[in-house]
């Protein structure tokens, strides 16, 4: 009788470990496929039951086989159960309490592109991370960007819209055959020294963001743009020289992207127009003939002219960056920033914000300035002097300097000085005639 007793409990423990792997198994494949189903038929709007979910799933994979886990009356329970280990994985992301550690949490948030959702009711949704408000806003910064080609847009838009579809996992198939190819690089010849100004803008822009995460110095060949055949194209500058950076960050200023750097070598930072870089690439460090594996140099140290623009876990702060150097004219003696302020037009405030970000203060203009107080406001910025200098002379139809005093005297010589020369032009044209 003992014998038959431990025999007996031999095939009990092999069935139930049986049952663990197929559940096992089941389980791999049935969450991915109740995320698609949530991102096919949820937001926080519609929400589905346990009874629902699990009413789909039958519907899609059918109960049966013989497994406790895939019998209908045990369905609901299954489903509840998966639903607790969805529900996990985005509570480790926000750093709750979970059988899954921060870091799974996070790939799988970014692998499912979302998180699975609950309500007190009961009801389960898809939050994914990229909404629709997100993909439109997106799209709209892809339209104004005078980077790309039209090509190159198309591409963007189309597969970012399909990020964010619920219609697409509806019709995976379908969309996927529509999703275009990534454009190339127009290129003719390997030797050609001239490109069209889109082309190389999205590849060099991958390469940048790549070799800031990793803190590499870049090669770069700088471009300047001509005119060839009745079209703008962008050439190498120098007949081609490279020059060794040390990138530090990326900021957007004025309508273009800068790139922050120094010169191996030196530390005065400096900038170059991302639009303008006509080819980058990580420089290699030469390796001993035994090692195959290749390297890349590192970066140089952070420069003391940068690191009050960097956070504690060396995180570029572009807006910082960008309110000092608004103009992207980096100016080497001006350590400190100060404070100006100046009228502008209501009309042309978004160029001011354009410049100098959201620090710039918006008060009422006082009556001693004499000027109308219902076109004009009064706005103060912490900036160096020569970026406000050089920002009030460009934009002097919009903006009146008002402090400190040697800014308005500054300003005022910068625009007689130009009125000057243009009265030049003006009298030398009439006397030729």
């Amino acid at each position: 009788m003992e014998v038959v007793k431990a025999g007996s409990n031999v095939k009990n423990m092999e069935k139930r470990a049986a049952g663990s792997v197929t559940e096992k198994a089941v389980k791999s494949q049935i969450l991915p496929l109740i995320v698609i189903l949530l991102k096919e038929k949820t937001d926080r709007d519609h929400v589905m039951s346990i009874r629902e979910i699990a009413r789909e799933l039958n519907r899609r994979v059918g109960y049966g086989g013989g497994a406790d886990m895939y019998c209908a009356e045990n369905a609901e329970r299954s489903v509840r159960r998966w639903m607790e280990e969805l529900l996990e994985v985005g509570y480790g992301y926000e750093g709750k309490s979970s059988m899954f550690s921060k870091a799974v949490a996070e790939e799988l948030y970014r692998a499912y592109g979302g998180r699975v959702m609950a309500e007190a009711g009961g009801g389960y949704w898809f939050e994914p991370i990229l909404t629709a408000g997100d993909i439109a806003m997106i799209n709209a910064a892809i339209v104004c960007n005078g980077y790309l080609t039209r090509k190159e847009k198309e591409y963007l838009m189309i597969r970012e819209a399909t990020l964010g579809s619920r219609a697409f996992s509806q019709n995976a198939e379908k969309t996927i055959g529509r999703l275009p190819a990534r454009p190339r690089m127009q290129r003719k010849d390997p030797s050609d020294d001239v490109q069209m100004p889109g082309n190389i803008v999205l590849e060099n822009i991958n390469i940048l963001h790549e070799a800031l995460r990793k803190k590499l110095q870049i090669r770069v060949v700088y471009g300047v743009y001509t005119e060839k055949d009745g079209r703008m194209v962008l050439q190498t500058k120098n007949e081609g020289k490279q020059a060794i950076l040390n990138p530090y960050g990326m900021v957007f200023a004025g309508g273009q992207y800068y790139l922050v750097v120094t010169h191996k070598g030196h530390t005065n930072p400096t900038h170059y127009r991302v639009d303008r870089i006509w080819n980058v690439e990580p420089v290699l460090v030469e390796k001993e003939p035994r090692n195959r594996k290749q390297k890349y140099q590192k970066r140089e140290e952070i420069p003391k002219e940068l690191q009050e623009f960097f956070c504690p876990d060396d995180v570029f702060n572009a807006e910082l960056y960008t309110r000092r150097y608004p103009l992207m004219q980096y100016e080497a003696w001006e350590a400190e920033e100060e404070e100006f302020s100046f009228a502008c037009l209501r009309t042309g405030m978004s160029l001011a914000i354009d410049y100098f970000g959201r620090a710039l203060g918006v008060l009422p203009l006082s009556e001693k300035y004499g000027l109308d107080r219902d076109k004009y406001v009064m706005m103060t910025v912490h900036a160096g002097f020569q970026n406000v200098r050089l920002f009030c002379i460009q934009y002097n139809a919009v903006v009146i300097p008002l402090a400190s005093d040697r800014l308005v005297l500054e300003v005022k010589e910068a625009l007689q000085e130009a009125v000057s020369r243009a009265g030049l032009i003006v009298k030398s044209k009439k006397k030729a005639r």
